[in-house]
């Protein structure tokens, strides 16, 4: 069984000043299986990077449909993670899977410097992706004026910019250093120089960080503004519509054969009131016609010869009051066959 000594958080000042010209004599912080299983760890890690970087360049060379501002900002963060898998951390993956740094002093600072650079470079252009949202949501004028060309401008100041914070450490200012378990460098944060700390602070949080927060939150203070806009004249559009527009009656629904019945009640109701009033009509002038027939009118027993007329089916006027009607006192006789004259 391999024995395993207790690990240490950061490798200890003293042995990374005392191994400084010769890191390969570092000695492993875990056991030989715990560093084979970070670099098998690692070597994943690299490997999906760059299959998922080289695809975002691929599809971004083939398709030209894909060449605008915020690609241009998009495909830059991922040639600067291209370059840290593949120039950086395959040498920490080789490290690791040896248990000790192998590159020497050199190796050490052009990994510090490669993984310092790249990831500058990713975090500003970061910042410079939300600057370039904040000019397109709030100064939609001023984001017309970046074009393709001008966005590889900012590329380019995006790399110079990364290129001032992560170069002083391998001319003069602070310089790299293995850290964690031997198999890493990066900046002397520990016994460098605190100027140097402070400058890098400032260039890869601080102000990278200010940009985002201030592009970010003037985007979301102007997007609620022209919610509350639109909201408001929306409410006001509604608002003179109602008050222009007629109500309109509501109906009760019903079913289509309710509907059909109810749009020809009022003709119905008519052809009723008609049939109603014809045989009243009718059933009058055939009690006249008898009670001719018994004073012995000429054309009782003629009955096609008084059919009432249009006028006769119209309804008839009140009489006046107190003038008796010809024929009020006399009785209704029973149904007479009018061809004979006898009483059925």
């Amino acid at each position: 069984m391999e024995s395993c000594e207790p690990m240490a958080a950061t490798v200890p000042t003293a042995s990374l000043l005392a191994t400084a010209g010769n890191v390969s004599q570092l000695e492993p912080y875990l056991s030989r299986s715990a560093f084979t299983g970070l670099a098998v760890y690692l070597a994943v890690v690299c490997l999906l990077s760059f299959v998922g970087d080289a695809l975002v360049i691929f599809l971004y060379a083939r398709y030209r449909a894909l060449h605008n501002v915020v690609n241009i900002f998009l495909l830059n963060i991922c040639v600067a993670d291209s370059i840290v898998a593949v120039l950086g951390n395959s040498l920490s993956f080789v490290s690791t899977a040896a248990g000790h740094w192998l590159f020497g002093s050199a190796g050490c600072t052009w990994y510090g410097f490669v993984c310092t650079l790249s990831g500058c470079a990713q975090i500003v252009g970061i910042a410079a992706i939300s600057l370039q949202r904040f000019f397109f949501v709030v100064k939609p004028f001023v984001a017309r004026r970046l074009t393709t060309r001008g966005a590889l401008v900012c590329v380019g100041f995006i790399w110079a910019y990364s290129l001032v914070a992560a170069l002083p450490p391998a001319l003069g200012w602070n310089e790299f250093v293995p850290e964690g378990l031997g198999t890493f460098c990066s900046v002397n944060w520990q016994t460098g120089s605190r100027s140097y700390t402070f400058f890098i602070f400032f260039m890869i949080l601080v102000l990278p960080l200010s940009v985002i927060v201030f592009s970010y939150t003037k985007i979301l203070v102007t997007v609620k503004k022209d919610e509350a806009l639109v909201t408001a004249q929306r409410n006001a559009e509604m608002a003179e519509l109602t008050q222009t527009a007629v109500p309109k009656q509501k109906r009760k629904p019903t079913s289509s054969r309710k509907r059909k019945v109810t749009e020809h009640e009022p003709d119905l109701r008519d052809m009723m009131h008609n049939l109603q009033h014809t045989v009243a009509s009718l059933t009058e002038a055939f009690a006249r016609r008898g009670a001719s027939a018994l004073h012995g009118h000429p054309s009782a027993n003629n009955l096609g010869g008084d059919i009432p007329s249009t006028a006769a089916l119209l309804p008839a006027q009140p009489a006046p009051e107190n003038v008796k009607q010809p024929g009020a006192d006399t009785v209704a006789p029973k149904r007479a066959d009018y061809y004979s004259g006898d009483e059925v």
